[in-house]
């Protein structure tokens, strides 16, 4: 599926989001002025312009503007059945923009994709605890944010994730 050429105005819960499908590509779209909903799901309640919740998905060339929390968010879910979204490999993300966001222009909750997303990350039985499940490199690319209130970007327990010709700036907690 692609979801692309559109603007999302003023909207309450996320204005964008991808919950469990893979294979969707999301480019070219705008949201400005995403705002909070309490009737919707929790994750509403602090919205993101841009809520993915499956890392495969392709996200690119997106601007996300003036949301009350954040512009883009990879709230990525422990276990979802047969699939484990913390460890699969990321898609694409590159060149998108997010900027005046009350919360961060990027926010990266658990992910550590590796070879077998649902198998343990490590067992300390071997020399090299990591060797049964190594990890796969995830990089994040061409992103531009600024004027965030808190920062520009966010990450919490990321695995071999890199973050390539970022270009932060205007943050008041931290740039990254």
């Amino acid at each position: 599926m692609r979801v692309f050429n559109n603007v999302v105005y003023l909207s309450k819960g996320h204005s964008y989001s991808i919950e469990g499908s893979d294979h969707i590509d999301l480019h070219d779209n705008i949201a400005i002025g995403t705002l909070p909903s309490w009737t919707i799901t929790n994750t509403d309640t602090t919205p993101a312009s841009f809520f993915i919740a499956n890392p495969l998905n392709h996200i690119y060339r997106n601007h996300a503007a003036g949301s009350d929390w954040h512009g883009f968010w990879y709230a990525l879910p422990d276990n979802k059945g047969d699939r484990c979204p913390q460890g699969l490999p990321l898609g694409l993300f590159d060149s998108n923009v997010a900027h005046s966001n009350r919360g961060s222009g990027l926010k990266i909750d658990i992910f550590a994709p590796r070879a077998y997303p649902c198998l343990p990350t490590r067992n300390d039985q071997l020399i090299d605890p990591f060797a049964q499940n190594p990890s796969i490199p995830a990089t994040f690319s061409n992103f531009i944010t600024f004027a965030n209130r808190e920062s520009g970007v966010f990450g919490e327990s990321l695995g071999t994730v890199t973050f390539d010709n970022f270009f932060i700036a205007d943050f008041r907690v931290s740039g990254m």
